[in-house]
């Protein structure tokens, strides 16, 4: 997702679908990497003021890895025009899950992206089934 506060309004939020590798690991050893599709993501709610871009982001896909399991969080995201971003929702326990957020460029012009917030521990009883304690809720947020 991003804003374009520099036009005048109506100000414009632009946004690309996209997922990241997901790697199956042994001993810490990568052994296998696989992509979650990105067809299961929703992006609703978007509006922008002056100073604060909104959006609501819903990703249900099938894991990778696992033919039971799935890929699926729901989350509210708010960033400022002063470089604030916030965010809160829900997600499935595994895979793990890990948000990004760029204000920034470097001097080549290159996006910087900063982690928001990711979820460490996984519990991969959750892979063979929905189970409530699988859903998991949490709110990050990061100032640039």
């Amino acid at each position: 997702m991003g804003a374009n506060w520099n036009n005048p309004a109506p100000y414009q939020i632009y946004w690309e679908k996209s997922t990241g590798i997901t790697r199956k690991m042994v001993g810490g050893v990568v052994v296998e990497t696989k992509q979650a599709s990105p067809n299961g993501i929703e992006v609703l709610d978007t509006w922008m003021t002056t100073g604060v871009a909104h959006f609501d982001i819903r990703h249900d896909v099938g894991d990778p890895f696992c033919i039971t399991g799935s890929v699926k969080y729901r989350e509210t995201v708010q960033f400022w025009k002063t470089g604030a971003v916030a965010v809160n929702g829900r997600h499935n326990n595994v895979p793990n899950h890990e948000s990004y957020a760029s204000y920034n460029y470097d001097s080549l012009g290159n996006q910087t992206f900063t982690k928001v917030w990711n979820f460490g521990t996984p519990d991969f009883k959750c892979l063979v089934g929905w189970f409530a304690w699988c859903d998991k809720s949490y709110t990050a947020s990061k100032n640039f």
